[in-house]
């Protein structure tokens, strides 16, 4: 093949994973970092607004921003990305 690699689509779906994961974690305020890794925590948002002191309201303008930022579509993937990328829940 001349020194090309062929990639199967499950290498090619990790590898944008990985790049998609790394370009977008710096794209997320320390707030949101810190929210998403509460979710990936498992924390609901009713957990989170008393935790962080916010409404319930603003925990979801919050989620609804990152999942955004971050491209996924379900507060599960967001979880999913949050535990691969973002450092343990802050304990406040």
């Amino acid at each position: 093949m001349g020194g090309l690699i062929a990639l199967g689509p499950a290498s090619l779906g990790a590898a944008h994973s990985r790049m998609l994961a790394a370009r977008s974690a710096g794209s997320l305020t320390q707030r949101e970092t810190d929210i998403a890794a509460f979710v990936g925590a498992g924390l609901s948002n009713r957990e989170l607004a008393a935790k962080l002191y916010i409404s319930e309201r603003t925990v979801d303008a919050h989620i609804t921003r990152i999942r955004s930022k971050l491209a996924v579509t379900s507060r599960t993937q967001l979880a999913v990305w949050a535990i691969a990328n973002c450092p343990p829940a802050p304990l406040r």
